[in-house]
């Protein structure tokens, strides 16, 4: 992968990601756990997510870091523009 770095990947903070390819890789109708090793490196404000599978409009949940809230996992009710969801939030 590029921009990889010993045994894992870096990124600069602006538009970088790594995709997988195939189907979903996970069954969100069923029960699954989702876990990361990450640590964030700037203090900027907004969401910086290290795990989410991507869906039609929405992408299917997101594990997220925030500043003033700490690590959260986030998954919406449905892939839509529109969408309620569930947030879990660890400080």
């Amino acid at each position: 992968t590029t921009g990889r770095h010993g045994d894992a990947v870096r990124f600069d903070g602006v538009d970088d990601h790594v995709a997988t390819s195939g189907t979903a890789p996970v069954r969100t109708n069923e029960s699954f756990t989702v876990s990361a090793w990450a640590r964030i490196d700037d203090d900027r404000t907004g969401f910086r997510t290290a795990v989410s599978a991507n869906g039609n409009r929405m992408s299917a949940f997101y594990l997220q870091w925030n500043r003033d809230s700490g690590w959260g996992f986030v998954m919406p009710n449905a892939d839509a523009d529109c969408f309620w969801h569930s947030r879990q939030w660890q400080t």
